[in-house]
């Protein structure tokens, strides 16, 4: 490198006032990832309790939410197309009242690949 070139690099480079710790960025990066969801787990354990049966309890718990989306992964292929068809709208009608006024959710189920 030449002395323009490594003036530029030198001007250029990250300054200690504008770097951050990881720990900040990760912790940011989680709370962006968070829903107002949290306030209201209780509420969904009690919904889908009160609504479902023992089949449902024995393949299906509940994955992520995400930006107003509510999945619920189903232990089997074959059973996710079923579990939608019975239990989406009744879940999501149960949970438009019981929650929180001006909060929709919307249920979705999908085959849990890791399980």
């Amino acid at each position: 490198m030449n002395k323009r070139q490594l003036h530029w690099v030198s001007r250029n480079r990250s300054r200690s006032t504008r770097s951050r710790e990881v720990g900040d960025l990760v912790g940011q990066l989680v709370e962006g990832l968070e829903d107002s969801w949290h306030d209201n787990r209780q509420a969904l354990c009690e919904v889908v309790s009160s609504i479902t049966d023992e089949i449902f309890s024995a393949h299906c718990k509940l994955g992520w939410i995400n930006r107003g989306v509510i999945t619920i992964l189903v232990d089997e292929p074959a059973l996710v197309f079923d579990m939608q068809r019975r239990w989406q709208r009744a879940l999501e009608d149960r949970l438009k009242r019981r929650l929180k006024r001006g909060q929709h959710y919307r249920v979705m189920f999908d085959y849990d690949r890791h399980g």
